[in-house]
C-alpha cells in the first residue's frame, strides 16, 4: 500500500513538473497560439479516455491577472478562441449577429460589446456565480451565442464595436463588489453582405453524408412536457452524430426538415434543428405531432408512415465554425426507426 502511494505520487508529481516546465518554456505569444479553439483549459484524448489539461492555458492566465499582456495579444487570443466571434458574410434582409463566449484563460469575466453604429442593440456575456445548476449555464451560453445587434448599415464594408472585459469577483452578497474593468479594445468587422446563404454555407451532397444522416436517425416515445401543447405520450425523432468522423464531414452541418408521410402521401412537415454533423456530442430529439401515438404499439398501423428528412438552410448562421451544409435527402420506414430506437 505504502509503495502503491509513493508511486501515485511521483506519478503526479511528474506531471506536475512536466506542466510548470512547459509553462516556464512557452512565451505569451507560444501560449496564445496555443490555447484551444473552443475556449476550453484542454481537449479530451479518444486514445487514453482522459482529459487532458493545455499548459499553455495558465501562461496566458496568469499574464492577464498580472496585467502582463498587450493590446495585440488580448486581440489575438479573443479571436482565437471564439471570446467574439462574426461571420465576414452576411445575407441581406437579416439583422447582423455576433457570439460572445467565456472561456478558461479569462476567467470569471464578465463582457460587453458596445456598437459604433447608431441604432444597434450592445452585446454582452454575464459569468454565474459558482454553484449554478448546468441548465443556467447552459441557457447563459446559448443566449450569448447568438446576439442580434441590428441592421447592418446600408453601402458599410465595416463597423467599429468596443470590448470592454470585467473581472468577477463573488464575495457574499454576490452583488457586493462592482466588477472592475481590466481591458478594453476596438475590432474592425469586415462584413460582405450576400443575396443568398449558399454564399455563407455552402450547399454539398454526396451519398456519404446521406448515409451518415440516415444512420444516425432513430424514433423513441416519451412524454413531452415542453411540446405545445405539453403531451403524456409522442414520437420523438432522434439524431445522433457518428461517434468516429469521416474527414468529409469536417464543417459540415445539417438543417432538417422533417416530411411525414402515410401511404406515401405528404401529411405534414415541421422544422428540425439545425446540428453539426462533425461533432460526436451533437445530438437532437424533435416531436413528431403528425404521428399517432397508436404507431407504438400497432405494427399494421407503423407499416404506413414512412420520414423523410431533408436538408435546408434554416437556423446554420449561428453555428459559427460551419461553412458548408448538408443539401439531401433521405426517406427511412417509421417500423425501421422504432427498430433502432429499441436496440
Amino acid at each position: 500500500m505504502h509503495c502503491h502511494a509513493l508511486v501515485t505520487s511521483l506519478l503526479v508529481m511528474t506531471v506536475s513538473i512536466a506542466s510548470a516546465r512547459a509553462q516556464t518554456t512557452l512565451t505569451l505569444d507560444e501560449a496564445i497560439d496555443r490555447l484551444p479553439r473552443d475556449g476550453s483549459g484542454g481537449h479530451w484524448d479518444e486514445r487514453t479516455r482522459k482529459w487532458v489539461h493545455e499548459p499553455a492555458v495558465d501562461v496566458v492566465r496568469e499574464h492577464v491577472a498580472d496585467g502582463n499582456i498587450s493590446d495585440e495579444q488580448w486581440r489575438r487570443a479573443i479571436l482565437r478562441t471564439g471570446v467574439l466571434r462574426w461571420r465576414d458574410a452576411w445575407p441581406v434582409g437579416t439583422e447582423f449577429a455576433v457570439s460572445m463566449r467565456q472561456a478558461v484563460w479569462l476567467g470569471d469575466a464578465n463582457l460587453k460589446l458596445l456598437p459604433r453604429v447608431r441604432g444597434w442593440r450592445s452585446g454582452s456575456y454575464d459569468a454565474l456565480p459558482p454553484g449554478m445548476c448546468a441548465f443556467r449555464y447552459g441557457l447563459a451560453a446559448s443566449n450569448a451565442d447568438y446576439q442580434e445587434l441590428g441592421s447592418w448599415p446600408e453601402r458599410a464594408e465595416s463597423v467599429l464595436v468596443d470590448l470592454v472585459v470585467e473581472r468577477v469577483s463573488y464575495t457574499i452578497p454576490f452583488d457586493s463588489e462592482q466588477p472592475l474593468r481590466i481591458w478594453s479594445g476596438t475590432f474592425e468587422l469586415s462584413v460582405r453582405e450576400v443575396l443568398s446563404m449558399d454564399a455563407i454555407v455552402a450547399p454539398v451532397q454526396s451519398e456519404e453524408l446521406d448515409r451518415v444522416v440516415a444512420d444516425g436517425l432513430t424514433l423513441e416515445f416519451g412524454r413531452a412536457r415542453h411540446s405545445d401543447p405539453p403531451r403524456d405520450r409522442a414520437a420523438f425523432l432522434a439524431f445522433r452524430s457518428p461517434r468516429f468522423l469521416p474527414i468529409a464531414l469536417e464543417g459540415v452541418a445539417a438543417s432538417f426538415t422533417i416530411d411525414v408521410l402515410r401511404d406515401e402521401e405528404l401529411v405534414s412537415s415541421i422544422r428540425g434543428p439545425a446540428v453539426r454533423l462533425d461533432d460526436p456530442t451533437e445530438t437532437f430529439a424533435t416531436v413528431v405531432a403528425a404521428l399517432p401515438n397508436a404507431i407504438e404499439y400497432d405494427e399494421s398501423e407503423r407499416a404506413r408512415f414512412s420520414l423523410r428528412v431533408r436538408g435546408s438552410d434554416h437556423d446554420l448562421l449561428g453555428l459559427w465554425d460551419v461553412s458548408r451544409r448538408w443539401r439531401g435527402s433521405v426517406t427511412i420506414p417509421v417500423s425501421e426507426l422504432v427498430a433502432r430506437g429499441r436496440e
